[in-house]
């Protein structure tokens, strides 16, 4: 009672809306929701062009172990991984079609 006094929804009234009114309603609440998806998809795809490719990396290390930086044996552990990850990522490439993986762009025919 008290929160019909202070301007509160009379929920009569929210009982009284059409199929066509609901309908609406749901149909911009899930544009709405699909638009924040597009949007955080794009953000999240965006924030991860940063990060350096495996052979980037693998070349800063190379560099580093040739300034002595790194051991032989921290350099050979190092280079075992990033192979790896660096034969990931060029299967990943030849999975999804795509050539660079920071472009989203597809390879010429």
């Amino acid at each position: 009672m008290l929160y019909a006094v202070i301007g509160g929804p009379d929920w009569k009234d929210l009982t009284s809306f059409s199929f066509v009114q609901v309908s609406l309603l749901a149909t911009a609440i899930a544009a709405l929701m699909m638009v924040v998806v597009a949007l955080a998809r794009r953000l999240r795809g965006d924030a991860g062009d940063d990060r350096p490719t495996s052979d980037q990396m693998l070349t800063k290390f190379r560099e580093l172990h040739a300034r002595g930086g790194l051991s032989d044996e921290e350099f050979r552990t190092i280079k075992t991984t990033l192979a790896r990850q660096f034969q990931n990522e060029l299967r990943d490439d030849e999975e999804t079609g795509f050539d660079d993986r920071s472009s989203g762009e597809k390879p010429p025919d």
